[in-house]
């Protein structure tokens, strides 16, 4: 397969494509049998492999509906799964947690105990990244202030990850809830109006920090 001009993360082959995210590949091919064939090409090459039951529950975002109040949660219960199974907190005994991050800041510490590796640091911070900039934006401050240590973890900052995975453990069934409505509005967001959109004639009511679209 070769790697696509436009996307560095697209692979075309003459009977399968591949997209890659962090560690994790998704195939497309009209039959079957030339994923499993490119699958055990790449096992011969070192690479080890694992197959998941569906990318939807993985990657993809699910949405459940109130009936009676019109919300919509969106969730991705998947990949939770995923970075708890990581972290290695599905034993049973891990305990969840109901903040994800200390109080405290977290720090270089540089002279800190050396990180332990019982798991990818990278791996898990690039899965919470994908999950907190789609359905979980309560984790967010938590996994950038991990995520700066991604090259130099210590001990503590892996203590810092597992924290955040005994919150998702916590409260996997939670996700971002939308309150859907005709006006389509942000608030306490900046957002950049392209050329494109102001040629559509959008009508914009600036109100704070509000951004109000009618289109």
């Amino acid at each position: 397969m070769k790697q696509s001009k436009f996307d560095p993360c697209m692979f075309i082959g003459p009977d399968v494509m591949c997209i890659v995210y962090v560690n994790d590949l998704i195939f497309w091919s009209r039959d079957v049998t030339n994923i499993d064939r490119v699958a055990m090409e790449l096992c011969k090459l070192g690479v080890a492999l694992e197959q998941e039951d569906e990318a939807a529950g993985f990657l993809g975002v699910k949405f459940d509906r109130d009936n009676k109040t019109g919300m919509l949660e969106m969730k991705q219960t998947g990949l939770i799964d995923r970075v708890v199974e990581a972290l290695g907190l599905d034993d049973g005994y891990a305990r969840g947690k109901h903040t994800p991050a200390k109080t405290k800041p977290l720090v270089k510490d540089e002279d800190g105990v050396a990180a332990v590796k019982g798991f990818s640091y990278s791996s898990v911070v690039g899965m919470l990244l994908y999950l907190s900039g789609h359905t979980r934006p309560d984790i967010t401050y938590a996994v950038n202030c991990c995520a700066r240590y991604m090259f130099c973890p210590k001990h503590s900052h892996e203590l810092a990850l597992k924290r955040i995975g005994r919150y998702l453990k916590n409260t996997a069934s939670r996700g971002m809830i939308i309150n859907p409505t005709r006006e389509l509005s942000l608030m306490h967001t900046l957002m950049l109006i392209s050329q494109t959109c102001m040629a559509t004639k959008c009508l914009l009511i600036l109100h704070g920090l509000r951004v109000v679209l009618d289109l």
